[in-house]
């Protein structure tokens, strides 16, 4: 979670300021420490060789006088200079005569300074001006030398030869550098924060101040104080900006009723395009779950029935329970799809009491969670009339939905009654969705089907329910009323004209069964149960049947079989339905009349409408054994 802090120039100004003089001073301890650590290594190391070359002469003179006592002594002088680390004179053997550290005496060199490279020392023993490196870490310098000794004989040119050790300390100096620098630099610091502070006392007085005053001149507007002004004097720009500000103030006053419409109007239309986006996204995410669901589903349907049709009492019984249980499944499948499917209302036979049933069934899990009791009252001679199946249930759903979130924190008995009633005087149907809950107010309910009206609490409505369900019944020519009985709760009516449906066509049509004679047909299905269950069907009619497992496949075998029917799932990856059905239609144009769709995403308007379009059937899974008998046996009896 992310801290906001008020932004205001008073503080951003100084903080601009003080921060280019920090950012002066940190280049300029990050470009001078160095060089000034540097400076003083170079000026020691200058030093460190006149001193060398001091103590070489001096320490060459003693010890070819032979008075090594002497030079110990010079050697043990250096102690007493806390700059130097060590100091060591080892004779031709390379072992320690006189040092600083008394434990070195008599030790090979080699043993006290282990990082001493031998052959650089006679390196340097053989080129008279001392050599000097800096140490590890660079925190000192090691200088070594060649010193002539005094040979056994006396010889004109003495052939023996020692070498002398110093080590200085570049701690004390580097840090009085720094030191140096760091004083410079708050020196500086100190005079450019002194500069920034007084640019700041300028920049406020001459433009912060006075632009303090114009925000909270039009903090105080957008806060619902009209009469707020600025009152800026001065012809600079602050001044006309003052004026122009106090002009735009009253023209806000004049029009703010106005605004205040224009921001109500957007706030529905931004809430009604969140409705939409969420309903797109549901049928987005439903179409997959449709075609995933409807897959096991058709086995689990067509597989009960088929026990159902062996006549074996007690497997029947089974049977029937399985079958049923699968058949409310896929009608919450369906349910689920026609919530979110985005197509023109489409008016059809519809038998209320299964829309009914269907609404029951989406909403039974929250129902039965909220413990609330739900009594169901369905007249058996309700007509089939002609409506859209899909909004009515909309209307059910939504009524059942909200009469739930009325009861569900309610104290004592919860009580739903759904109810259906046919008046054979006044031709009409009449749906009754009553709770036991508190109620409307009497001077509320005149306004609960008006748009964007609610009176649940925050989050829980949005107030399009209602209206849009009102709207619907409307367009059905019917009416959707509201009573609330003196003993509590409410009820809402829905009302609909009856216009009988014509069922002559369909008398037959779901139980009379079209036999043909033996044929071949080719499966084409991408999952193995739904391969298995069609291909097992269809072999009961006697029918000679391969099935494959993708459209590449389906194409090999047509290139040398002809087949009587090919029923093809329309999702399948590689070569989808659509896309064999082309090259069908391209390769062998006879065959193309023979094609019958199968598919479990009945969501997707345009699978259906390519359907349409070329005039093929659909099987739209769960399917039973008696549609896929009887589409199979229309094709097949077609005219070659």
């Amino acid at each position: 979670m992310s801290l906001r802090l008020p932004v205001s120039l008073k503080i951003t100004v100084p903080l601009i300021l003080l921060g280019f003089a920090a950012t002066l001073s940190a280049v300029n301890l990050v470009y001078h420490v160095p060089q000034a650590e540097r400076a003083a290594e170079d000026d020691i190391r200058k030093r460190l060789a006149q001193e060398m070359s001091r103590l070489q002469s001096t320490l060459e003179y003693l010890l070819l006088k032979g008075d090594e006592a002497a030079a110990a002594h010079e050697i043990a002088v250096l102690a007493h200079n806390h700059d130097y680390v060590f100091a060591a004179l080892t004779d031709y053997e390379n072992r320690v005569i006189a040092a600083t550290r008394r434990a070195w005496l008599g030790r090979a060199i080699v043993d006290v300074l282990p990082n001493f490279d031998r052959d650089e020392g006679v390196q340097a023993v053989r080129g008279h001006p001392a050599r000097i490196d800096t140490g590890d870490g660079r925190e000192a310098l090691l200088a070594y030398s060649g010193i002539m000794m005094a040979s056994e004989h006396d010889e004109l040119r003495p052939s023996r030869s020692g070498s002398l050790f110093v080590a200085y300390d570049l701690t004390r100096s580097k840090a009085e550098a720094r030191a140096q620098v760091l004083q410079q630099s708050f020196y500086w610091a100190g005079w450019v924060t002194a500069l920034a502070l007084f640019m700041w006392l300028v920049f406020h007085y001459l433009l912060t101040r006075r632009t303090a005053r114009l925000v909270r001149a039009a903090e105080e507007l957008a806060g619902g104080n009209l009469s707020a002004r600025s009152g800026l004097k001065g012809h600079d720009e602050l001044g006309r900006l003052s004026r122009a500000f106090d002009s735009v103030a009253l023209a806000v006053e004049r029009d703010l009723e106005e605004k205040k419409r224009s921001a109500q109007m957007f706030a529905q239309q931004r809430e009604a395009l969140h409705q939409r986006e969420k309903l797109a996204a549901l049928g987005s995410l439903l179409a997959g779950v449709a075609h995933e669901l409807n897959n096991p589903l058709s086995v689990v349907v067509a597989r009960a029935v088929m026990l159902e049709e062996q006549g074996h009492p007690a497997t029947k019984v089974a049977a029937e329970k399985i079958r049923t249980a699968a058949e409310r499944c896929a009608r919450i499948v369906r349910t689920f799809l026609a919530m979110a499917r985005q197509q023109p209302p489409e008016r059809g036979p519809v038998a209320v009491n299964e829309v009914v049933s269907a609404a029951l069934d989406m909403t039974a899990y929250a129902v039965r969670t909220s413990n609330i009791e739900v009594a169901v009252d369905l007249a058996d001679d309700i007509p089939t009339v002609l409506a859209d199946a899909d909004q009515l249930h909309q209307v059910l759903l939504n009524l059942i939905v909200n009469a739930q979130q009325v009861l569900q924190d309610l104290p004592g008995k919860r009580r739903i009654r759904v109810a259906s009633r046919f008046d054979p005087d006044a031709l009409v149907i009449r749906i009754a969705v009553a709770d036991n809950g508190p109620g409307i107010p009497e001077h509320l309910r005149a306004r609960v089907f008006e748009p964007y009206f609610t009176t649940k609490p925050s989050g829980l409505g949005t107030g399009v329910g209602l209206a849009v369900s009102h709207g619907i019944v409307t367009a059905h020519g019917g009416t959707l009323t509201l009573d609330c009985p003196e003993m509590g709760g409410a009820v809402f009516t829905i009302t609909l004209p009856v216009c009988l449906a014509d069922e002559s066509d369909d008398a037959d049509g779901p139980s009379r069964e079209i036999r043909a004679s033996r044929r071949k047909i080719l499966i084409v299905d991408d999952e193995a149960e739904i391969r298995d269950i069609l291909a097992e069907i269809l072999r009961e009619g006697q029918h000679r049947v391969a099935a494959v497992s993708s459209g590449r496949e389906a194409l090999e075998r047509m290139a040398s079989e002809r087949y009587d029917v090919i029923l093809t799932d329309i999702r399948m990856p590689d070569l989808d339905g659509r896309t064999l059905y082309r090259e069908i239609e391209r390769r062998w144009p006879e065959q193309a009349a023979r094609v019958v769709f199968v598919t479990g995403d009945s969501l997707a308007a345009t699978l259906h409408e390519f359907a349409s379009e070329h005039g093929r059937p659909v099987i739209e899974k769960p399917f039973v054994p008696r549609d896929v008998r009887r589409i199979v046996a229309e094709i097949a009896g077609q005219d070659p």
